[in-house]
């Protein structure tokens, strides 16, 4: 079978409350893959806390402190009933720190988020 489409899974840490917006991030970056021609890509969003960031943060970049976004490239490829994949890898997000980066005082993140804002039409 021909590759068609992408494959977005986005999830959130567990224990984590799920943001309102939650459901517009995988639309939205299917929307962006297939805008940038992408077809047959997999790829993997987490939002999590600081804690988390911050220990991936020590592990794969020797930084001890939080950040807002890591991502980690793949590139491995595989086969299944529905096509092939290339894995193009995991975004992973902290809600803590994007709130402090994205949000001016008083704002409302639903408002402010990238994702809600090039969703709307």
């Amino acid at each position: 079978m021909d590759k068609a489409v992408n494959r977005v899974f986005v999830s959130v840490e567990e224990g984590r409350e799920e943001p309102a917006w939650l459901e517009r991030v995988e639309p939205f970056l299917q929307a962006v893959l297939t805008k940038l021609g992408y077809s047959g890509e997999e790829l993997s969003v987490m939002f999590c806390g600081d804690s988390t960031i911050q220990e991936l943060n020590r592990q794969y970049r020797n930084i001890d402190a939080p950040t807002d976004v890591l991502s980690f490239e793949n590139g491995d490829q595989y086969s299944d009933e529905e096509g092939s994949w290339t894995c193009a890898g995991d975004i992973i997000i902290s809600l803590e720190t994007m709130r402090c980066c994205f949000l001016p005082s008083g704002s409302k993140l639903i408002q402010q988020s990238p994702i809600s804002a090039r969703t709307r039409s």
